[in-house]
């Protein structure tokens, strides 16, 4: 069992990641990813393309836009013709505007 010494010390060898704290995040660039046809605007809505196939569930990308009173909203996916589905990476709130007003 390692002592509160031993972890004490492990923390202090790991190197801080510049300009990252809990207040802030680090800006990432999607990278475009073509699969199933499809030229994905970031790796993550590929994977869960690729997850829809695996477990047979039916999908378009991007198939329609929406004209809401905030601007224009394109959702990710339209699965089995009916449900709306939005891949985000970490959740930060800025979509639950849209989102509601896609839901009404």
């Amino acid at each position: 069992m390692r002592s509160q010494e031993q972890d004490r010390k492990t923390r202090q060898r790991r190197p801080a990641l510049a300009g990252v704290s809990g207040a802030h995040r680090m800006s990432l660039t999607a990278i475009e990813t073509r699969y199933a046809g499809c030229r994905f605007r970031s790796r993550l809505e590929a994977r869960w393309a690729v997850f829809f196939d695996a477990v047979g569930i039916p999908w378009e990308y991007e198939p329609q836009g929406f004209d809401l009173p905030i601007g224009r909203y394109l959702p990710d996916f339209l699965l089995w013709d009916q449900i709306w589905f939005e891949v985000k990476g970490a959740f930060d709130g800025r979509d639950i505007v849209p989102t509601a007003q896609l839901a009404k």
